[in-house]
């Protein structure tokens, strides 16, 4: 389709060309000044040159779209916003009315129901009358929360004064914020998909939180612990926005938007119909990039420190590395973004449990004699049991620091690393690398998330905490690995109907003739099979088989077995229309697939017991894991209603991927994986830990990554007793 997006350069229309561009579409941008639309032009956007107050010039452009993105910049030395967006308002309706465009997403905002009394936001209320006032033609007004983005309006204050404020304040969870890049996102599921018939609006908010929070967010972040929000006077904001080059129109409309958010008057409409929905970008996200912001523009930084060795990453990977290292040694420190195994403390749901016995989750120098079968964790019980390793083995970890960028110098310690340590910039130069982090630190976006209905309630698996944080009514699950069913499971047995989208997962029982099955396994060297001895490639890319369920980590869980418990299993999800989800017909293959998977797991073990001559007790086959082999289990509908159904949710347990854009080297394909030889990479120094199939099978198992990290530290640790002694000063030999 063809698209012409106004505003192009800013915000909000940048990142939606993108989208539109990467989806494949024609998109036509709309500017002033040809070198601010060069990057877009440079990847397939055609530019035309106009202003947006020309009507002749915005109907020849918009001639023979699709559909048009309209929106209102802020000129603050306009005479009156409100004057300007309405001449905008009047501009765009003509040119749309003689192009004959059929279809127009508009930015507005919250608030603009309200015809007078919010400022620029009332401004907003005439582009949307106008707009609204185009006979046949279909017209979407995305109503955006308070840009996160104006914060960044507040560095100089807050390098002046240490402050940060305005003419109003707002509680806790009370203030809509919203990113301009979930709008774009919005903006652009609504394009592609043309979904919206008539006149109508649609909230896009990213999160609610308060003035003081920001403020206390935004000043932790960037070192300025305490950071205050002050309520300034209407007459106090209107002198600073005048001396900031405000008109005295623009002043004191801008004065009285502020007014209708301390009285919360330009939310009032909003709490009638608050939407479920909400976008990736939350209050701490923005910290964190408002950080990177001002420390990007800041010269100063903290003195440089030198290591031999350096981790990144203070999850199992990372620690079972520093251990090697210690034991060794050598000298270094570990970074780690947040906390001693932030990722098992944030992203994870309450009841998850770690499905392995006691023995596969040893880390170096942990003893297997106090090892059973009868622990199995949960996420904040392991990241616990990783805190107390750090302790008890006092292995140099700095938490709040993460690494920004990391290069190759000509010098003697030849990687220069910088790193944002508790707000503040900081470099780090290192001879040896090892990267422990960024495997699975990125949520995809599924190609349905951003076409769900607005009033559905969309989360990713790492978002879930319980099923009391839904609303009422039933929930779709998108994927069938292992988080899959066990939070499709967990609903189910709090009384939610469940809807379970499935995809091709292995599976094998949690027991098998008296032991763990992964035991077994390790006894069996399943793990030890390395990737090239694979006969089909493609078992590389599957996900970590089904294994146990929550509620009891030794019983097995099957999509059978969750079909027992009142889930409803169907194909893979393909789309999504105004009313309907839409499936796959292959739920039954993947049925059949993961019970092949099984016996077959089972027919390895049995060959190996009888070779061994090992005496086990009978197995006792569970009902999950008896095979469905007319796969009965499966609802074969290609579509699902989501009224009939009452779904209200949709929970997006698809994985995650990596993020390792950190690395300013060649030591990442077209697609940003790692490129390494068990775990070398091309880079001299530089290694990798924790991937999956980084070595072999087991990999990807807390063992087996403990395993690894041996093997990747005994090199590190032997380049670094065969350099120079004038270059190894810090490096201590082992009497």
């Amino acid at each position: 389709m063809k698209y012409v997006i106004t505003g192009a350069a800013g915000n909000v229309s940048k990142p939606l060309t993108e989208i539109l561009l990467a989806a494949g579409q024609e998109v036509i941008v709309i500017g002033r000044n040809a070198s601010n639309l060069a990057e877009l032009q440079s990847k397939g956007a055609e530019i035309r040159i106009g202003s947006i107050e020309d009507r002749v010039f915005l109907a020849e452009t918009f001639r023979g779209a699709d559909a048009v993105f309209t929106m209102c910049p802020a000129d603050m030395q306009e005479p009156s916003i409100r004057h300007f967006y309405e001449r905008l308002a009047k501009t765009y309706e003509w040119a749309i009315r003689e192009s004959g465009v059929k279809n127009v997403v508009n930015l507005s905002s919250i608030g603009a129901n309200l015809e007078s009394g919010a400022g620029p936001v009332s401004a907003m209320h005439q582009v949307e009358t106008s707009l609204n006032r185009l006979q046949d033609v279909n017209v979407l007004h995305l109503r955006a929360a308070y840009f996160f983005n104006n914060y960044l309006n507040y560095i100089q204050m807050i390098e002046a004064m240490g402050i940060m404020g305005n003419n109003f304040s707002v509680a806790a969870n009370e203030f809509p914020m919203v990113h301009t890049d979930d709008i774009a996102g919005v903006a652009a599921s609504e394009l592609l998909s043309l979904r919206f018939k008539g006149k109508g609006h649609r909230y896009v908010v990213g999160a609610e939180t308060g003035t003081d929070e920001m403020a206390r967010l935004i000043g932790n972040a960037i070192d300025m612990l305490g950071m205050p929000w002050i309520q300034f006077t209407d007459e106090q904001t209107r002198d600073g926005l005048m001396g900031a080059g405000a008109s005295a129109g623009v002043a004191d409309e801008i004065v009285e938007l502020g007014g209708a958010i301390n009285s919360g008057i330009l939310f009032k409409e909003y709490r009638k119909e608050k939407p479920g929905k909400r976008g990736h970008v939350d209050a701490e996200d923005f910290s964190g990039m408002f950080a990177r912001l001002w420390f990007a523009t800041k010269t100063r930084e903290k003195a440089a420190e030198t290591y031999p060795a350096i981790v990144v990453g203070a999850g199992h990977a990372g620690l079972s590395a520093s251990y090697h290292l210690k034991a060794a040694g050598i000298e270094h420190i570990v970074l780690e973004k947040g906390t001693i195994g932030h990722s098992w403390k944030t992203q994870r749901w309450d009841n998850f449990r770690l499905n392995t016995y006691d023995a596969a989750k040893l880390l170096p120098g942990e003893s297997i004699e106090n090892a059973g079968d009868n622990y199995f964790p949960t996420a904040k019980e392991f990241a616990n049991d990783l805190e107390a390793y750090v302790r008890n083995n006092d292995l140099p970890v700095r938490q709040s620091a993460e690494v920004i960028s990391v290069e190759k110098t000509e010098e003697e310690y030849s990687f220069k690393i910088i790193v944002l340590e508790k707000g503040r910039r900081k470099i780090y130069h290192c001879d040896q690398l090892i990267v422990c982090s960024g495997a699975q630190n990125r949520k995809p976006l599924h190609k349905i998330e951003s076409l769900l209905p607005e009033n559905i309630t969309a989360i990713h698996a790492s978002e879930y905490k319980n099923a009391a944080q839904l609303p009422p009514g039933a929930v779709l699950v998108v994927g069938s690995a292992q988080s899959g069913c066990q939070i499709a499971e967990e609903m189910a047995l709090n009384g939610k109907k469940v809807f379970l989208a499935t995809s091709n997962v292995p599976r094998v029982p949690g027991r098998y003739r008296g032991k763990d099955i992964v035991e077994w396994l390790t006894m069996a060297r399943f793990f030890d099979q390395k990737e090239k001895d694979l006969k089909d490639p493609a078992m590389k890319l599957l996900p970590a088989p089904q294994l146990t369920g929550t509620t009891n980590p030794r019983e097995t869980i099957s999509l059978q077995g969750l079909a027992a418990k009142s889930v409803s299993i169907l194909g893979s999800l393909i789309g999504v229309d105004d009313n309907h989800f839409l499936f796959e017909k292959n739920g039954r293959e993947h049925v059949r697939f993961a019970d092949e998977f099984s016996e077959s797991v089972k027919q390895m073990i049995d060959d190996f017991i009888g070779k061994a001559g090992i005496e086990t007790p009978l197995h006792i086959e569970e009902h999950a894991d008896i095979a469905d082999t007319h796969a009965s289990c499966v609802n074969d509908a290609a579509s699902i209603s989501i009224s009939e159904n009452e779904i209200s949710s949709v929970i997006f347990a698809t994985g995650f991927s990596g993020s390792f854009d950190f690395l300013r080297l060649p030591v990442l394909d077209a697609e940003g994986n790692p490129i390494h030889a068990e775990g070398v990479s091309p880079v001299d120094g530089l290694y990798f830990l924790g991937l999956p199939w980084l070595i072999n099978r087991g990999s990807g198992l807390i063992r087996g990554t403990a395993n690894d990290s041996g093997v990747i530290t005994e090199k590190v640790i032997k380049i670094l007793r065969n350099k120079q002694p004038g270059s190894r000063s810090r490096v201590m030999e082992n009497s």
